[in-house]
């Protein structure tokens, strides 16, 4: 797969901005604007770096709270949900 493929253009500009919200939530110290405009003036490589690695743990913590069951999968996407908000 390239960078041309049509799936890859339909799914990163969603998971980007996802991957920059939870940036932007966990270093609250700056305005998430800032943190957007930083973080999208890194070269494109850089990018795909910083979304693969803040999905990527989205899925392994989201392993983590499914050996849990399901009260674990419910306060999991509680977490993401109040870490976006």
């Amino acid at each position: 797969m390239s960078w041309h493929d049509p799936l890859w253009q339909r799914i990163w500009t969603p998971a980007r901005r996802v991957a920059f919200a939870i940036v932007a939530r966990l270093w609250w110290r700056r305005p998430p604007e800032e943190i957007a405009a930083r973080l999208a003036a890194r070269p494109l490589s850089e990018q795909a770096l910083i979304v693969a690695a803040v999905l990527a743990g989205l899925f392994l913590t989201s392993l983590l709270f499914a050996h849990a069951g399901i009260p674990g999968v419910l306060s999991f996407l509680l977490l993401v949900i109040l870490l976006i908000r």
